[in-house]
């Protein structure tokens, strides 16, 4: 039990932090109420195999409560559930319940024939058993019917159930219809008691006992056949009086035990299935969202693309650009460097001029002074410091000019000129 709740909390942790904080509490809500739910007992089986006449004296009630011996029998599925008194009544649309005390209409309603516009049938009665064991039985219509309604009705008891009862008919046992039934039958549940109803109608007032034996053991073969491993197979009369009370003890405690054996699986079946029915709607629900998102992702990622596009276009237009861009600048370059080439050309011409110039006076001086001329040693080397002054503002002056010169430029000129 402890192991189950934990698993259960997870569970709803996990829907919490997900955002899904509504179905959590839906399924933290069906957890509360487990220790309250009723055990669903399914009492199913053909038309007349005696199905109502086995709830009548399962719970010691007369037929009017359950209608018997008409041609069209049992149309609506009855919910039986302990009450502290007596009581049938009946649930309108709009979820109003009513009483029905004239048991002619209450007929009526159960078989299919009333006007009365209803969703539901209960009967509640003071019986020990559904008290002490919180079990609702549902008297259910024939499944060997062409009536849709009918059929439907029976497939909506098996909801919610794990175990059930079904009826045989002791004078045909297992008809194929039964086989049918009961192979559908087994995803809803795996847990089954059979009754063998009307045994009266095989064996007169008194059944012998090898009959009783030969019924059950045929039933159990037939079971086998379709890997089916009951929880009990009784032979039961409902009718004869020397046989009321024939099998009934065996079936309550048959009841009782598989309550007491599997009480805990039942339920756990049942919050199951609710539980599952309500993450069914979310995933539904989730997965249109998730559409809807999928969809706007795919509009988003097509504008990207579009963006991209275009943006992939701006780029190669502007490497395009770059490349015309590159080839003007190296035409720049190159006519810059025609410039520069014709501008060092001319400081050289100029320089050249003026150094030839004043080599000339600096030859002249040397001439006087070899000639005995009275200009003085000192006045010739300051004429050669102003020389030697020029070349080193030499590049100094061309920078002002704006225009490179490399450095072994300057330095060829210098040697020319000191040459």
């Amino acid at each position: 039990m402890k192991e189950r709740g934990e698993k259960m909390r997870v569970v709803i942790d996990k829907l919490v932090s997900h955002g899904l904080s509504k179905e959590a509490e839906s399924i933290e809500v069906i957890a509360e109420r487990q220790a309250a739910l009723r055990f669903k007992l399914p009492v199913m089986g053909g038309m007349k195999s005696g199905k109502s006449t086995l709830l009548a004296r399962l719970l010691g009630v007369d037929d009017s409560y359950f209608p018997k011996d008409t041609i069209e029998a049992t149309a609506k599925n009855i919910n039986v559930s302990y009450g502290p008194f007596p009581l049938r009544t009946y649930t309108t649309p709009d979820g109003i319940e009513n009483s029905v005390a004239d048991s002619e209409i209450w007929n009526k309603m159960v078989c299919g024939q009333s006007d009365i516009d209803f969703t539901r049938l209960d009967v509640t009665l003071p019986d020990s058993l559904l008290a002490d064991n919180s079990i609702t039985f549902v008297d259910t219509p024939g499944n060997n019917t062409s009536d849709d309604y009918k059929v439907t009705e029976t497939w909506n008891a098996l909801v919610d159930s794990q175990t059930g009862i079904y009826c045989l008919k002791a004078t045909a046992l297992i008809e194929n219809s039964d086989l049918t039934f009961i192979q559908e039958a087994k995803y809803y549940m795996n847990e089954f008691i059979f009754v063998i109803t009307r045994i009266d109608e095989v064996g007169g007032k008194s059944v012998h006992s090898d009959i009783a034996k030969h019924l059950v053991d045929t039933a159990q073969k037939r079971l086998a056949e379709l890997q089916i491993s009951p929880l009990a197979i009784l032979p039961i009369s409902s009718l004869a009086p020397a046989l009321q009370d024939t099998g009934i003890p065996e079936l309550k405690a048959a009841i009782q035990n598989t309550i007491h054996q599997h009480g805990d699986k039942l339920k756990n079946h049942q919050i199951y299935q609710q539980s599952v029915r309500i993450l069914e709607k979310t995933q539904d629900r989730v997965g249109n969202e998730l559409q809807v998102a999928k969809k706007a992702i795919g509009t988003t990622a097509s504008q990207f693309a579009e963006q991209r596009g275009a943006l992939e276009g701006k780029l190669i237009e502007l490497n395009s650009e770059k490349q015309n861009a590159t080839r003007r600048l190296k035409g720049k370059v190159e006519a810059l460097e025609l410039q520069s080439y014709k501008a060092i050309s001319q400081i050289s011409d100029v320089v050249m001029e003026r150094l030839e110039g004043r080599l000339d006076a600096v030859a002249s001086f040397q001439e006087i002074e070899e000639t005995g001329n009275s200009i003085t040693r000192s006045e010739i080397d300051k004429w050669r410091q102003e020389v030697q002054k020029y070349l080193v503002q030499l590049p100094s002056k061309v920078s002002s000019l704006q225009v490179e010169v490399s450095q072994d430029f300057v330095e060829q000129l210098r040697e020319s000129i000191s040459a």
